[in-house]
């Protein structure tokens, strides 16, 4: 459960945009993901660091999902490559093992000597893939 001291609250509650980032990437990860999206795009109202609750807003879009947008998100903000690494990273996570192979492999084709980070998420994509096979074969 969060606590906030009285500053911050009184913050939040004024709309201050870190705080309500802060507090809308708190939601991320326990799966809250359409509490969080919201937060984020009220702190991007008036955020001043844009570009890092852009890319929150992106992978919680991604965890739901919709891959499609938060690859819209990710492009703007990195390029392609990083794009197509963060939204598979994000199927991954969700469980969608050929989707995620199908962005990482992307990732590696639109820059291959240089995105090892993508390698080693799809090495792990595969490796889930196996596990899955050898579960369903017994």
């Amino acid at each position: 459960m969060l606590r906030f001291t009285s500053r911050q609250a009184s913050l939040l509650s004024l709309g201050h945009p870190k705080l309500t980032a802060d507090l809308g990437c708190s939601k991320v990860m326990p799966g809250e993901l359409q509490e969080a999206e919201i937060l984020l795009q009220d702190a991007l109202k008036t955020a001043s660091d844009v570009a890092t609750t852009r890319s929150n807003l992106a992978f919680c879009i991604a965890l739901q999902g919709r891959y499609d947008q938060a690859l819209q998100i990710y492009t703007d903000l990195y390029g392609q490559s990083t794009a197509f690494n963060n939204v598979g990273y994000a199927a991954m996570l969700r469980g969608d093992k050929e989707i995620a192979g199908t962005y990482l492999q992307q990732a590696i084709s639109s820059r291959p000597s240089f995105y090892a980070k993508a390698a080693k998420n799809l090495a792990r994509v595969e490796v889930l893939l196996m596990q899955g096979n050898q579960r369903g074969q017994r």
